[in-house]
C-alpha cells in the first residue's frame, strides 16, 4: 500500500542521510547495515548504489555497503545484473565473494 511505501522511503532515505552525512563513522557503518534489513529491497538497492557511487565514503564504508548489498540480493535469490554492473573495485570484489559463497555466482 502507498503508505508503507512513503514510510519505507523516507526510511531508507533517513539511513541514506546518515550514511552520507553524518560525521560518526560507527552511525555511517550502522546505517549501511541496517539497509540490507529494508523492507524495499529495490530502494535498497538504489540507496546502497548511490552510497558507493559517493566520493563521500571511504573504503571501509564501500565495502559495508557491497555487504549488504550481496546480503540483498542472497535473501532475494536473485542478482539484478545491471546494479551488478555498476560496481567496480573493493564493492564489486566483496559481492562477488558473497554471491560466489551463496552459489548465486560462479
Amino acid at each position: 500500500n502507498k503508505t508503507d511505501e512513503e514510510s519505507n522511503r523516507k526510511s531508507i532515505d533517513a539511513l541514506l542521510d546518515v550514511l552520507l552525512n553524518s560525521e560518526n563513522d560507527a552511525w555511517r557503518d550502522d546505517a549501511a547495515q541496517a539497509l540490507a534489513e529494508a523492507a524495499d529491497d529495490a530502494i535498497a538497492t538504489e540507496a546502497l548504489m548511490t552510497a558507493m557511487e559517493s566520493p563521500k565514503l571511504d573504503d571501509s564504508l564501500r565495502r559495508t555497503c557491497a555487504e549488504s548489498l550481496a546480503t540483498i540480493w542472497i535473501n532475494a535469490g536473485r542478482v539484478p545484473q545491471s546494479s551488478l554492473n555498476r560496481l567496480h573495485g573493493i564493492p564489486r570484489s566483496v559481492v562477488d565473494a558473497f554471491l560466489r559463497a551463496a552459489r548465486l555466482m560462479v
